[in-house]
């Protein structure tokens, strides 16, 4: 999939939502069948739908380093 600027779209195994390659920087290890989170699942317990506390986004199933966000970028 190719986001409307031409960025690489990931969906999110959790829910609906796609992040672009622009907006977040996927390590060289990121192979295709890794889980992926996005922003907002990262943030949200899946059990009790409430907020979690702040933790580093890893955005990848067993990534270990946190993945590199770039601003918005305006359009």
């Amino acid at each position: 999939m190719q986001c409307a600027n031409g960025g690489l779209l990931y969906p999110c195994d959790y829910c609906i939502h796609v992040v672009c390659s622009d907006c977040v920087v996927m390590p060289e290890s990121y192979v295709d069948g890794m889980k992926f989170t996005c922003f907002g699942c990262h943030l949200i317990d899946s059990e009790t739908g409430l907020r979690k506390k702040p933790s580093p986004y890893l955005g990848l199933e067993g990534h270990l380093q946190p993945l590199d966000v770039k601003a918005p970028r305006d359009l």
